[in-house]
């Protein structure tokens, strides 16, 4: 089955993203579109090539996918060094949804996200009444948590004998200390100090504004974090898997 890519780039804001729709063939097109939500530095670049395999499969599936760069990402637009990205990347997927209904005519949404991306595209769906599937690939269910592994990670960058798994254990083992102040730099990804403090906020136990009708998690296998967000998906009412 033949899949068509086109680049386009579209407005979120004040700022021109860039990304990519994946598009099945004609006489398979359903009514069902797919943001991609990335994640954040690092595992960003390391997801890229599944990234796009994820986005060639559900085209192949019917789905019209649209894989794009975050504000202040890639060939997106924006340099506020000192903005809240977590809360303009939730936006930009607002965007990118938008996008989807209006240049695709597509009613029906669902978003894919994959570590950051996943608590993004939770965010999103936590108030969006059109996402109507979430797939969650190694989900961040805590922010704080995540904020300590990217410093344990950072850390031990130079260091060859700490696996990811290994990082992750660590950072466990400190989440009853405080935060520092100010930003944070990971391997040459920056996030602001305004990020950070709506990083530790975010806990997707406690996302229970509204039922998301259909989801699919796939947890780590090294170190696996997402039962706990799974079991109060379907304690609202979620068909999880």
């Amino acid at each position: 089955m033949s899949i068509a890519t086109q680049p386009i780039y579209f407005k979120s804001g004040r700022e021109s993203l860039f990304g990519w729709l994946h598009l099945p063939p004609e006489h398979s097109r359903l009514d069902w579109g797919i943001v991609i939500c990335k994640p954040f530095g690092y595992e960003s670049i390391c997801a890229h090539g599944s990234i796009r395999a994820f986005a060639d499969a559900c085209a192949s599936a019917g789905a019209t996918v649209l894989r794009f760069d975050y504000t202040g990402t890639g060939d997106s637009s924006g340099d506020d060094s000192e903005a809240d990205e977590i809360s303009q990347w939730c936006d930009d997927i607002r965007a990118a949804m938008e996008t989807l209904r209006q240049m695709c005519h597509i009613s029906r949404i669902g978003l894919l996200g994959i570590r950051l991306g996943a608590s993004l595209a939770a965010l999103v769906a936590a108030d969006d009444p059109l996402v109507e599937d979430i797939i969650a690939v190694a989900p961040v269910v805590s922010g704080r948590r995540y904020l300590r592994e990217l410093r344990a990670f950072h850390a031990t960058s130079s260091s060859e004998t700490q696996s990811s798994g290994e990082v992750a254990s660590a950072a466990s083992q400190t989440d009853h200390k405080a935060e520092p102040p100010g930003g944070i730099e990971v391997t040459g990804f920056r996030l602001s100090k305004a990020s950070v403090d709506r990083l530790v906020k975010i806990d997707l136990l406690g996302l229970t504004t509204r039922v998301v009708p259909n989801a699919l998690i796939l947890d780590r296998g090294d170190l696996p974090g997402a039962k706990a967000w799974a079991d109060t998906l379907r304690q609202l009412g979620t068909d999880c898997h």
